[in-house]
């Protein structure tokens, strides 16, 4: 459940704050996973609005807000202490060209 929540939370955060134009049908989320040195990297961007300086400050803080979306800003912050249940981190908030928007993911590999 707490892994759902994470990816439940990056998908709708891009569609509530980055998928924005309604004019624009090439919206697109992309994901990446990456593994070495005993770490597992799940990146998902998308190519909707960049975040602000502002938002990105903020991502992780509980019920903190980067402008009026009419959510309880806990999306950022599920992520993040989320992540940290499996020992994870919240590597970095990124963006390119394409993807204005990387969430990336660190989480330490399992020997089952």
């Amino acid at each position: 459940t707490a892994f759902n929540d994470i990816l439940d939370n990056i998908v709708w955060n891009a569609i509530r704050h980055g998928f924005l134009d309604n004019n624009r049908q090439d919206y697109v989320l992309s994901f990446s996973v990456k593994v070495e040195n005993g770490k597992c990297c799940l990146s998902i961007a998308n190519n909707g609005l960049p975040m602000s300086k502002r938002a990105k400050e903020i991502y992780t803080l509980r019920g903190k807000k980067a402008g009026d979306t009419g959510h309880d800003g806990l999306g950022g912050y599920t992520i993040f202490s989320n992540c940290e249940l499996f020992d994870g981190k919240l590597h970095a908030i990124e963006g390119n060209d394409i993807f204005p928007v990387i969430i990336s993911m660190d989480f330490p590999v399992l020997n089952l």
